[in-house]
C-alpha cells in the first residue's frame, strides 16, 4: 500500500477513519481526505463526482478536530477494549434459553432479543505471541459488533480463520460469520438481530458471497446459477449472489478478506483475488445506498479476526476495477 497522501481527523478523542448465510491485493490506490461531518449520508444522496471519505459519529455533532498523521496502512478498528464498537445481541437459540434468562435477567423471555449490550460475551479481545489484539467471536447466540462510525469510500482490511466449536441452530451446517457494510437503521431489522444492509459473507467455502439485509438491492453480472461472473448479464438483485469462485485458506489458517467501497459500488476481495463485485446499491426506499456502519457477526461458529483496518479510497485499484469491471 502506498503512503496516505493526506491526514486524517482525530473524532470525539480517537482517531477513526468516519460490515450470512441464512439458516491481498498490492496495487496502488488513490486516497482521499477524511472529512468529518454531522448527519451521516447512509441512505441518501446521489453518486459524487469526487467521493470523499467521511466518518460520522450519529449520535452529536462533530466536535472540533486536528489533523493527525495517519499510517501507510490507514487506521485500526480493533483494540483490546473494543471502544469503537457497540454490540447488539439477538434472540438466543431455545438451548440456551436457562443461561439466557440468568443473563438477561427475570424479565426476558424467550423469543427477545438480547439488545444492547454483550452479557454473553460473544465478542472478547486477546493477544497473540506478537502482542497482536485478537478479536475472538464465539457464537453462541446471533449478535452484531457494530461500529459507532459511519463509514463511506473506504478499504476494509481483515483477516478471519475458523475454530472448533459450532452452536445451535447451525451445528450442522457450515461455519458462518460475516462482514455487514452500508448499515443503517435500527438493530434488529434482519432477524431481530442485523441492521438493514449488505454483506460479505464469511462461511466456510463460500467467504466473499454477497446478501442483502433486509431490503436492499443492488446490480451484480450472474449467471442462471446466481455465481458472479463480470461476463454475464447484469441486473438489479435482492438475494444471494454467489462468489465467483472459493479462494479460502485452509481451515485453522488467516484468510485475507478486502473490501473495497466507493459511493454506491463495491468489491468483495478473498485472499488477493476478486469474487465478486456490485453497483448501483439501494437502501430498501430505493434510494443510493452509499455509506452505513460496519458490523461482524456472530452466527453460530467459533472463530477469530484480526489487523482490522481501514483507509479512505477515491477510486479502485486499477487492477481491482478492471478484474470487476466496474
Amino acid at each position: 500500500m502506498n503512503h496516505l497522501s493526506t491526514p486524517f481527523l482525530a473524532l470525539s478523542a480517537i482517531v477513526f477513519f468516519s460490515a450470512c448465510a441464512h439458516d491481498t491485493p498490492t496495487a496502488t490506490t488513490t486516497e482521499a481526505p477524511i472529512v468529518a461531518s454531522v448527519e451521516a449520508p447512509a441512505q441518501v444522496g446521489a453518486r459524487a463526482k469526487t467521493p470523499a471519505f467521511t466518518a460520522v459519529r450519529a449520535e452529536a455533532p462533530a466536535p472540533a478536530v486536528a489533523p493527525v498523521d495517519a499510517p501507510r496502512d490507514g487506521v485500526s478498528l480493533l483494540d483490546a477494549e473494543l471502544s469503537q464498537w457497540e454490540v447488539f445481541t439477538g434472540k438466543p437459540h431455545a438451548s440456551r434459553n436457562a443461561e439466557a434468562r440468568k443473563l438477561l435477567g427475570a424479565d426476558w423471555e424467550p423469543g427477545q432479543a438480547g439488545g444492547l449490550g454483550d452479557p454473553f460475551k460473544l465478542f472478547t479481545t486477546s493477544a497473540d505471541g506478537s502482542g497482536e489484539v485478537i478479536l475472538d467471536v464465539n457464537g453462541r447466540v446471533y449478535a452484531g459488533l457494530t461500529t459507532l462510525e459511519s463509514f463511506s469510500n473506504y478499504h476494509l482490511s481483515l483477516q478471519v480463520k475458523w475454530k472448533e466449536a459450532k452452536w445451535a441452530p447451525r451445528l450442522n451446517k457450515k461455519r458462518d460469520s460475516g462482514i455487514i457494510y452500508h448499515a443503517y437503521g435500527e438493530h434488529g431489522a434482519f432477524w431481530d438481530v442485523w441492521k438493514r444492509s449488505l454483506e460479505l459473507q464469511i462461511q466456510e467455502t463460500d467467504t466473499g458471497d454477497l446478501y442483502h439485509l433486509s431490503g436492499p438491492s443492488s446490480v451484480t453480472n450472474r449467471t442462471a446459477e446466481d455465481v458472479w461472473d463480470p461476463a454475464a448479464p447484469a441486473s438489479a438483485y435482492r438475494k444471494r449472489v454467489i462468489r465467483s469462485a472459493n479462494h479460502e485458506s485452509p481451515h485453522g489458517e488467516w484468510t485475507r478478506v478486502d473490501l473495497y467501497v466507493l459511493g454506491d459500488r463495491a468489491i468483495h476481495v478473498v485472499n488477493g483475488e476478486v469474487v465478486l463485485a456490485l453497483k448501483d446499491a439501494k437502501n430498501h426506499q430505493g434510494r443510493p445506498l452509499v455509506a452505513g456502519q460496519i458490523q461482524i457477526q456472530s452466527e453460530g461458529a467459533d472463530c477469530a479476526f484480526k489487523d482490522i483496518r481501514i483507509r479512505p479510497i477515491s477510486d479502485f485499484p486499477e487492477d481491482l476495477r478492471v478484474a470487476a469491471v466496474l
